[in-house]
């Protein structure tokens, strides 16, 4: 029955199998993979949706069973949906439907599961993330105290940071530019205006390394940050910190500081932009839109 799986048999042929032994369902390899792990592994194939049906239907507990390298069912399809390309269109559809009748049999809410999700390639992550189950499973993690009290420290920390930021720079530019100011002590901002950005800097800077530690399994330290939107997160942290320090300072060229400041308020005001894709569903589907017609329209 694993090899029908992974070929991408019939429900006929699946049903005469398990008719025959019926304990083959539960059977593992060697590497602890059951049928439904084959059969997601496969999900490209043209039976597989139905295949994966049936072995739900009649071993439910299947759904959250972990081989012997951590992987759920789930991974393997994810890892599956990688090498399938843009124009295969039954393909993604096959895997599409896969992943729904998964989901749809409500897996167990945990760390490997919520992993899996984030690892899957954009175009299979973005059919997941909207789905009832995932939607049921991540509002009930967000609405405990602790994911509440984060994203509230985001937005506090944030809107702490583009005020502040938009005052110092503003008052900096005009000492700067003051001609009766001609020491860097003169053109220096106080110290106690420019902590909010100190304190800001260092908590955005904690959340990044906190997330480089959580996904470090996932992708090379490299590879995260050649991300658009965690270059982005670096970005901010980092120009809102030199910023500061220049303000602090008092030193650095006038123009460069005007012309680099502006860029870093620019920058703040997309992470807003950011901060409201992490928390609004339909917002974040919009953007991705813009984004797709921005990239092909400069193509």
């Amino acid at each position: 029955i694993h090899y029908a799986c992974a070929y991408g048999a019939t429900v006929e042929v699946l049903t005469v199998l398990i008719q025959a032994w019926e304990e083959s369902m539960n059977k593992t390899d060697a590497k602890g993979r059951t049928p439904l792990h084959f059969a997601m592994g496969n999900a490209d194939r043209e039976n597989s949706p139905q295949a994966v049906k049936l072995l739900l239907d009649l071993v439910p507990g299947g759904i959250d069973k972990i081989d012997a390298e951590k992987n759920l069912p789930l991974h393997l399809l994810s890892t599956k949906a990688e090498s399938v390309e843009e124009l295969q269109f039954q393909s993604r559809d096959n895997m599409k439907k896969c992943l729904d009748i998964y989901l749809k049999a409500k897996p167990k809410t945990s760390i490997e599961l919520v992993t899996c999700i984030q690892k899957m390639p954009e175009w299979l992550r973005d059919v997941a993330v909207i789905h009832p189950t995932i939607q049921t499973m991540l509002n009930t993690k967000i609405s405990s105290r602790f994911p509440t009290m984060i994203l509230m420290l985001d937005f506090y920390f944030l809107a702490a940071v583009i005020g502040t930021f938009s005052i110092t720079a503003t008052e900096s530019i005009a000492r700067r530019y003051n001609p009766q100011n001609t020491t860097n002590e003169e053109r220096s901002v106080s110290g106690a205006l420019l902590s909010p950005l100190y304190i800001g800097s260092v908590y955005f800077l904690g959340r990044e390394i906190t997330q480089m530690i959580s996904v470090r399994s996932q992708t090379t330290v490299i590879a995260y940050m050649l991300d658009a939107e965690n270059l982005l997160n670096l970005a901010f942290v980092f120009m809102t910190m030199y910023y500061a320090i220049l303000m602090g300072t008092g030193t650095g060229n006038d123009q460069r500081f005007q012309t680099g400041a502006a860029f870093t308020i620019g920058i703040c005001y997309l992470q807003v932009l950011a901060y409201l894709k992490s928390i609004l569903i339909d917002f974040a589907v919009f953007v991705s839109g813009i984004t797709y017609v921005a990239t092909r329209l400069l193509a």
